[in-house]
């Protein structure tokens, strides 16, 4: 019988109603994350002044995704990363995702990252980021949906192996 895992999801939660915001393009950009939805044994700190979380050493698995929205004919390509700003490297690397819709037309797409096993010997500080294509104002970074639930469009799970 293998050990039992530590595991912790952080999301970008806003209240029902409310889209995701402008997303900026042809730049890496930090994504908001604020909300620890769990951490039953404490393996994460998130700060969400900064959209930053912390993780100490030891081994870990990381995967993403982060809603997008295209809509009217403009083409939103997107790819996602975590960012070790610590060190300045990519810890783990999505995969591009590309959303275009005819003109009268809408979708909010995912752009995902894969699950990615990393080793930390230190303390270190991550972001999740993503680079876009082109600026759709107030949707970019998800269109609501309106349920009387939080909106979520970004999430990231941890589980320290």
């Amino acid at each position: 019988m293998s050990a039992a895992r530590s595991a912790a999801l952080l999301t970008y939660d806003l209240a029902s109603g409310t889209n995701g915001g402008t997303n900026v393009a042809a730049t890496w950009t930090k994504r908001p994350i604020n909300t620890e939805v769990y951490d039953p044994e404490g393996i994460v700190t998130l700060n969400t002044t900064t959209n930053q979380f912390t993780l100490v050493a030891g081994t870990y698995e990381l995967s993403s995704s982060q809603v997008f929205y295209s809509h009217q004919g403009i083409t939103m390509s997107t790819r996602g990363r975590i960012r070790n700003t610590s060190d300045t490297t990519t810890a783990a690397l999505g995969t591009t995702a590309r959303g275009h819709q005819a003109a009268g037309s809408s979708a909010n797409f995912e752009s995902e990252i894969p699950p990615t096993q990393i080793t930390l010997s230190a303390t270190k500080t991550f972001e999740l980021q993503y680079w876009a294509e082109s600026v759709i104002t107030t949707f970019g970074l998800g269109s609501a949906f309106s349920t009387g639930e939080s909106e979520r469009f970004a999430w990231v799970f941890i589980r320290k192996i």
